[in-house]
């Protein structure tokens, strides 16, 4: 028995380095979240007070999560399916909030109120505030980054 043809088939180069760079960031704005306070984008050196004194969180289920995003994300789009990733709450919320950020949706809810985040919006929670990713419940959103702007 042979498998099908789509089930053989490797992705076009292309495809494959568009996919690796989105899983990259994902897997970078994640590591942000998790360690640090300020400084995302590495604009200057990183200093000790630049990360968190307390982690809440860990890096550990975060790429998988993210390597299964998008490659989910990829079938949809190319089969045009009616799909959710539904994910667990806890150390994995980094990767569900970095994935959201990336395709410019969510609402983060700080202190009661509600902040619309959109592509290229940053939003830093002081340590200690109530937060949550609202429709994702109990997630540890701790800091969405800015993406870089184009020179």
């Amino acid at each position: 028995m042979s498998l099908p043809t789509a089930i053989t088939q490797t992705l076009p180069a292309k495809e494959l380095r568009l996919i690796d760079a989105y899983w990259r960031a994902a897997n970078y704005l994640s590591v942000g979240q998790v360690y640090l306070l300020d400084n995302p984008l590495l604009r200057e050196p990183l200093r000790p007070e630049h990360v968190k004194p307390r982690l809440l969180g860990h890096f550990g289920t975060v790429p998988g999560l993210n390597l299964i995003y998008v490659h989910l994300n990829r079938a949809i789009r190319q089969r045009d399916l009616d799909a959710i990733y539904i994910t667990g709450p806890g150390h994995g919320g980094p990767a569900v909030v970095a994935n959201a950020w990336l395709e410019g949706t969510g609402v983060l809810e700080v202190e009661g109120d509600e902040v619309a985040l959109r592509e290229g919006h940053a939003v830093f929670v002081p340590a200690g505030a109530t937060h949550r990713f609202v429709g994702y419940e109990q997630l540890s959103v701790l800091v969405i980054f800015e993406k870089g702007q184009p020179a």
